[in-house]
């Protein structure tokens, strides 16, 4: 094995930290507040309303602006770039990151009455970020699209020894109208020490269940526009729920940024194999698998043992197996199949797979690595992982609007409702491969109990319930 695989073998190490570690993450709203005590506000409207003094776009265009305001300062009106362009500009959402000291803003640039783009720019100390466009073609949203963000730091091999670099996730979901029922769509934005990648992946959730639909009444249009997205157990998942209007289910779906070290290590394993195929140097292929198993097990001490134990053996057999079938097929044939399997056995190895899928449906995606990448610095390929949790009957709630808590794990799901003064919830239950819900309990709405104390206890139940 090069010393190159050694050296990224040994940067995993790292994991073991980050891993344990509590996740850093954001929820997503029309206003944010920053590091110095200022508070950023979404607006849109035209041009002319926003900036009346202004003349570099027409004063009747639609355009999104962000105000900075301080306690010693007059607010600051700052025009979003790359809005002024679009019909009408909506549905903006703010995050802020503290560590980065970086505002994030979401929107919707609608193109015609039915097109619409997400639109997504930053702005930090040295000002505004290009654009990006996070997806196109969509149909036009209905609500502000929800936003998590974390962000983690990770460690691959350089040059000059180790390299640590930051990395940013900003999971987004949405729903769009269609003709049959409500989509709900997913997608994962990666930056690299604060450079967009380039490319992001769109999921529709609806995908995830393939079972036949569940008889029943029309499901509440609020229902099925109640997508939620929450912090996973960890800083590299997030859990989301939502009711699927083509099978009637309520689904539970992880989302998941793997090791970006475990994509390297299976490009540099078929390099290797690749190069022994094209020496003929058969007693290479002996030495690469001694050398695959000792170096993974050299990071045991600070990962899971039985994980690291487990995930060399498995690579180990994959590929000696793969080799040996292989055939008259091309060397790069098998160097492809060795590295995928390989990302399929660190997906299921080295994260917590307690929450078992209930569904086919279970994925890992490619994020190629950006083109800038500094020189000394290897290029890395970021994986996503997404798969179904759970699924059960739609919760039983009236028309008027619900909100959705989920635990940590996405194992529990609590569904509430305000009426005739009262909050109203349902759970989860605990038994049965597919669990319904419990009996509709509620809370009297009074001068002792508001509607956010009552929404705090809710949350609190489905996070710490046994």
């Amino acid at each position: 094995m090069n010393r190159s695989l050694h050296c990224l073998l040994v940067a995993l190490i790292a994991l073991g930290a980050a891993f344990a570690a509590l996740p850093a993450v954001h929820a997503s709203s029309s206003a944010a507040l920053g590091n110095d005590g200022e508070l950023f506000v979404a607006r849109v409207g035209t041009y002319g309303e926003l900036f009346s003094e202004g003349e570099s776009i027409p004063a009747g265009r639609p355009v999104l602006a962000v105000d900075r305001m301080t306690q010693d300062h007059p607010t600051e009106r700052l025009l979003v770039p790359g809005t002024g362009d679009a019909i009408t500009e909506r549905s903006p959402t703010l995050l802020y990151e503290k560590s980065s000291r970086t505002l994030y803003v979401i929107w919707e640039g609608m193109r015609d009455p039915t097109v619409s783009a997400l639109l997504l720019a930053s702005l930090d100390d040295d000002g505004w970020s290009k654009p990006i466009e996070i997806s196109g073609d969509i149909s036009p949203l209905k609500g502000e699209p929800q936003v998590l963000i974390s962000t983690d730091r990770f460690t691959t091999p350089g040059t000059d020894g180790p390299v640590e670099r930051d990395r940013t996730l900003l999971h987004i979901v949405w729903w769009e109208e269609s003709e049959g029922f409500e989509e709900i769509y997913f997608t994962p934005v990666v930056l690299d020490d604060g450079v967009y990648v380039g490319w992001n992946p769109v999921f529709r959730l609806n995908d995830l269940d393939t079972s036949e639909p569940v008889e029943g009444p029309r499901l509440p249009r609020s229902l099925l526009r109640s997508p939620r997205i929450t912090a996973g157990g960890d800083l590299h998942a997030a859990v989301i729920g939502f009711t699927d209007g083509r099978s009637g289910r309520f689904l539970i779906s992880e989302t998941r940024l793997l090791p970006p070290e475990l994509g390297v290590i299976a490009d540099d394993i078929r390099s290797q194999i690749i190069e022994i195929g094209r020496t003929g140097n058969g007693n290479g292929v002996g030495s690469l698998f001694d050398k695959i198993r000792s170096q993974i097990i050299e990071i045991g001490h600070e990962l899971n043992p039985g994980a690291v134990s487990h995930f060399a053996s498995q690579c180990v057999s994959v590929t000696r197996r793969t080799l040996e079938e292989g055939g008259d097929r091309p060397i790069e044939a098998l160097a492809n199949d060795i590295r995928s399997q390989i990302i399929e056995i660190g997906a299921r190895t080295l994260v917590d797979l307690e929450a078992r899928s209930v569904a086919t449906h279970d994925q890992v995606v490619e994020i190629a690595p950006r083109e800038d990448v500094p020189e000394g610095v290897i290029a890395t390929t970021h994986l996503v992982r997404l798969r179904l949790l759970s699924r059960r009957p739609a919760p039983p709630v009236p028309g008027g609007p619900v909100e959705i808590y989920l635990s940590e794990d996405g194992q529990r799901a609590l569904v509430s409702w305000i009426e005739d003064g009262n909050l109203y919830y349902t759970e989860t239950a605990e038994t049965g491969a597919e669990a319904s819900w419990t009996t509709p309990r509620h809370l009297a709405l009074d001068d002792s109990l508001g509607a956010s104390q009552a929404e705090q206890v809710l949350r609190r139940r489905v996070s710490r319930r046994p």
